[in-house]
C-alpha cells in the first residue's frame, strides 16, 4: 500500500511539474514553491517514521508520510473536475481587466 501511495505521488507531483514548467519563468516558480515545503515536510515526517521508538508510533508517522504522498495525486484528480466546473460558469474577468474596459467605456448620464 505504501508502495502504491509513493508512486501516485510521484506521479501526481510529475503531473503537477509538466504543468507548471509550461507556464514558463512565473511556473517555475509556483512549482519551486509547491516543491520545496513539500521536500522538507516528507523528509521530516520520513525521519520522524523512522525514528519512531514503539510500534504505534511508527506506524502513525507512516499513515502521515502515505497521506503527503497522495496528495499530489489528489491534487492532480481534481484538476479536471474544477476546470469542467469553471468552463460551466465561465471565466470571471479579472479585477484589473474590468476596471480597464470600464475606463475605455464611454460613460452615459
Amino acid at each position: 500500500m505504501r508502495v502504491a501511495a509513493h508512486l501516485a505521488g510521484t506521479a501526481g507531483l510529475v503531473w503537477i511539474a509538466v504543468a507548471f514548467l509550461g507556464e514558463g519563468t512565473a511556473g517555475r516558480r509556483l512549482l519551486l514553491a509547491h516543491l520545496v515545503p513539500y521536500a522538507v515536510t516528507y523528509a521530516v515526517t520520513a525521519v520522524r517514521a523512522a525514528r519512531a521508538g514503539g510500534a504505534w508510533a511508527r506506524e502513525e508517522w507512516s499513515l502521515h508520510l502515505t497521506a503527503l504522498c497522495l496528495a499530489p495525486a489528489f491534487s492532480a484528480l481534481t484538476v479536471p473536475v474544477l476546470e469542467r466546473t469553471w468552463a460551466s460558469t465561465g471565466p470571471r474577468p479579472s479585477s484589473r481587466a474590468s476596471a480597464s474596459a470600464a475606463a475605455r467605456s464611454p460613460t452615459r448620464p
